[in-house]
């Protein structure tokens, strides 16, 4: 038997990544690094709603464009991007 000692690095060995798998990531990786480029943009500027950046998107990529939920969780840093930078 594992002396206890170790038990609360045993925990936190165990902990998932915080958030889950993050869509906007997944498309991001998959763009041409022009586009990608654009979409961060979008992304970072405080002046442009989550709901227009998804809806011009939705316009481009149809079905495959990430939900403006997703969006917003990325934009404010609640899935596994920024663990994964």
């Amino acid at each position: 038997m594992k002396h206890w000692s170790n038990f609360g690095a045993e925990v936190r060995d165990q902990a998932l990544p915080k958030g889950p798998s993050c869509g906007v990531g997944r498309l991001l990786r998959g763009l041409h690094p022009e586009a990608r480029e654009e979409i961060e943009k979008a992304l970072g500027d405080g002046n442009l709603s989550t709901t227009a950046i998804h809806r011009a998107l939705r316009t481009r990529l149809g079905q495959g464009a990430p939900s403006a939920w997703t969006l917003g969780n990325h934009r404010r840093g609640n899935c596994r991007c920024q663990d994964e930078a």
